[in-house]
Parts: C-alpha cells; sequence; structure tokens
C-alpha cells in the first residue's frame, strides 16, 4: 500500500499532527471538492483508543510520500516556568513574571538556531558511527575490502563491547532527515566523572543509579570531608590515557549536522508552563531534551552561558544536562520537499497562508479538522501539566543541576 510516514517518535513522546500516507479503498462520493473524506475519518475513529484521533483523510498525489516530502518538524516542550527560574540562596526567590523568564530562556534557546554541528547534544551509538568512520577510510567502491559472503561481519561483531569501552557514548542514529526524539536511552547508564579527575571519589550503585535524586548527599562507599561527586557532574570529558580533552573525530561532526530554523518560548496556562516551540530540519536522538536542559541550566545559574557556545563550535566531547521527557511533543511538519509535478502542499490552512501556498497546492486539513486538532493539544498540553505535577520529575532534575560542574576557567 506504499505506507509513509512524516515522522516517528519513541514511546512515552506524543505527535500531535502525523501524517501517514498509503493507498486506501475509499467511496469517491465522500470526497468533496478539496478531496477531503469525512466518512473515512469518521470509520477510522470508530477503532481508535480516545488518546489517538484521525483529524482529516485527503486524496494526495500518487508520488506523495510522506517521508521525503517532509522538509522540517516541529516540536514543543511544555515546562513548569518554576525550573526555569534563577536558583538564588537563602530565603530569596526570583520574582520575575512568567514573561521575563520565557524571555531569558529564549534569548539562550535561540543560540541555537543555524546550522551546527550537534554532537554534543545527542546520545551517539559507538557501533553506527564507527561503521562509517571505516567505510570513510576504505572509500565508497565496491571491493574485495569489504567482504562477500556469509562470514562478513562477525570480526566487527566480535570486537563490539572491546570499542564500545572506549568511551563513545551510546546513541540513536537519527541522520536520516527524520524526526527522531526518544523519552529513554536504549542504556540506562550513570554518567561518572572521570576516574582522572583530581576529585573524582566511589559511589555504590544507589548513588550512580539516582534512585534518591532529591536527598541532599549521595551515599559513599566510604566516609569522606570533601563533597562527594555525583553522577554526570563533569561537563567536559576528559581521556583516561592522555588526561587530555577528548575530541570528536570528522565524520561524527559531520555525521550531526543540521538546522534549526525558529527556538520561541511563550508563557502557557496562565504563566505557570512555558512553551517551547522548535523547528529544525530534522532532530537526533536526545537532541532536543539535551538543548532544554543545557538552555534551562544556564538561565538557572547552574552553568556558564560560554559552555553552550563551546559545545556548539568546539569539537570537545561535553556531557550536557538531560532534560526529562516529560513534556516533549511532536508539534507539526512541512512539505516543501514535495515533487514540482505534484503541485504543492501545506499541513493546515494556517501554514498555507504562512507560506503563500499556488493555487495548485493542496492542504492536508480543512478548518473543520484544524480546529478538532487545537483542541487536542490543549487536552494534551494539560495532560503534560498534570504529569509534571504527579511525576516529581521537575524536583528530581532540580537536585540533579545542583550537581553540575564546568570546567575551571583556565
Amino acid at each position: 500500500v506504499n505506507w509513509s510516514r512524516s515522522s516517528r517518535t519513541d514511546a512515552g513522546v506524543s505527535a500531535l499532527r502525523l501524517v501517514i500516507a498509503a493507498k486506501l479503498m475509499v467511496d469517491l462520493d465522500d470526497l468533496d471538492e478539496q478531496g477531503h473524506s469525512q466518512g473515512l475519518v469518521d470509520a477510522i475513529n470508530v477503532e481508535l483508543p480516545k488518546d489517538v484521533r484521525c483529524f482529516s483523510a485527503t486524496k494526495i498525489p500518487n508520488s506523495f510520500d510522506a517521508k521525503h516530502a517532509c522538509s522540517w518538524r516541529e516540536y514543543e516542550f511544555i515546562l513548569p516556568t518554576d525550573l526555569a527560574r534563577k536558583v538564588t540562596s537563602g530565603a530569596e526567590t526570583d520574582a520575575a513574571t512568567a514573561e521575563e523568564v520565557a524571555t531569558r530562556l529564549q534569548s539562550v534557546m535561540q543560540r541555537f538556531e543555524g546550522c551546527h554541528s550537534f554532537h554534543n547534544f545527542t546520545r551517539l551509538k559507538a557501533s553506527d558511527l564507527l561503521k562509517k568512520a571505516a567505510e570513510g577510510s576504505e572509500g565508497k567502491g565496491k571491493g574485495k575490502a569489504q567482504g562477500k559472503g556469509k562470514g562478513k561481519g562477525k570480526d566487527k561483531k566480535r570486537k563490539a563491547p572491546e570499542e564500545k569501552s572506549t568511551g563513545e557514548a551510546a546513541v540513536q542514529d537519527g541522520g536520516d532527515g527524520e524526526a527522531d526524539e526518544a523519552s529513554e536511552p536504549p542504556a540506562k547508564t550513570a554518567r561518572l566523572a572521570p576516574s582522572n579527575a583530581p576529585d573524582a571519589l566511589p559511589l555504590t550503585a544507589d548513588a550512580c543509579s539516582g534512585a534518591d535524586a532529591s536527598a541532599s548527599e549521595p551515599v559513599l562507599a566510604k566516609p569522606m570531608a570533601r563533597p562527594p561527586t555525583a553522577p554526570w557532574m563533569d561537563v567536559c570529558v576528559k581521556d583516561s590515557e592522555t588526561a587530555t580533552w577528548r575530541e570528536r573525530p570528522d565524520h561524527v561532526m559531520k555525521h550531526t549536522q543540521s538546522t534549526i530554523h525558529m527556538c520561541v518560548v511563550e508563557p502557557t496556562f496562565e504563566g505557570k508552563l512555558l512553551r517551547i516551540r522548535l523547528r529544525g530540519q530534522f532532530f537526533l536522538y536526545n537532541q532536543i531534551r539535551l538543548m532544554v536542559g543545557t538552555a534551562v541550566a544556564i538561565v538557572t545559574g547552574a552553568l556558564p552561558e560560554e559552555l553552550l557556545e563551546m559545545a556548539l563550535l568546539l569539537t570537545i566531547e561535553m556531557h550536557m544536562p538531560l532534560a526529562p521527557p516529560t513534556g516533549l511533543l511532536l508539534r507539526t511538519a512541512g512539505f516543501s520537499r514535495l515533487d514540482n509535478r505534484a503541485g504543492a502542499c501545506a499541513m493546515d490552512p494556517e501554514q498555507a497562508r504562512a507560506v503563500m501556498l499556488p493555487e495548485n497546492g493542496f492542504t492536508l486539513m480543512n478548518e473543520q479538522a484544524s480546529i478538532a486538532a487545537q483542541d487536542f493539544v490543549k487536552n494534551v498540553e494539560a495532560d503534560m501539566d498534570i504529569q509534571w505535577r504527579e511525576s516529581k520529575e521537575g524536583e528530581n532534575w532540580q537536585a540533579k543541576l545542583a550537581w553540575l560542574r564546568a570546567p575551571p576557567e583556565t
């Protein structure tokens, strides 16, 4: 049926407008002048659970591919306003209004706009990157060096565990131009300070797993006079053998390069929450959560702002703070990469007006479907508010931010 989809998300990340294309049997009498079929929408929704809705069904050109026609994706992150306030000492509190907090956060988030290598804002999969490095050194041609037959790849499988121990971060490939955000990394591993750090201390399993992130002191393996080192405390990573800052190779820098078109922060829910909207070419694994986590760490005073510039410009490997998955939503997408012979396409009437859709263009949602989608978005955002209050993830995240340690000035 030529099934295709505009984006993909992992469990825990809601999609507010996801486009799916396929060849389906429909009654032509149900199609209106714009090619929309309300009858098919109603029939599909009867079979779906309440938290999954079909808003529109539209006749499209045969060449339409939802994945390849999609030129950008837009996510939003719903964040409690209090989590972005400056951390003050004693009984003092940040008295800034929600609008002022949003303005401060937006000024930091806009540093991500433009074309950058986001190697410090993703979790990289070591096996994929090592494979790309090998391909780059061998060349693109089909030669004997690549190997054929049943035995190929066996040596790679044997070497994989050994190569993972070199410290390359495990990450999911997002270089195929798709929106790819996940609620949790493939393997939950605590980030520890480098073993050669001057004040790195041993930790028990409880302290590393974050079982009690709100506790004032982690549990130590033995009594210590100075403050202990917590998981993922050091931002910059040193090589254990050379004691120098670890740098990313060129193929990693190229693999993680993409463009962010827009970052906007606005108050919502009477100032209790902030809506962070990010539009980009595509997003790597955990990229948005790392971007939001870094920006929040800066506006709260946990990290200096210059570290964000360094993370984007330098090849030094950095471990930036990761925001919780709660609040992350795939909002919408654009379709400017459609085949010219198929015309032009827009998601809804609002987007059609924004991009000045030509007369021969078509929209995937009419006004009625757009209104239904907006109501659905309001319900999802309200659910995000409940999840933040009931999950206690905000409090645990604040406790982790207190342990961040930037590299020394020298």
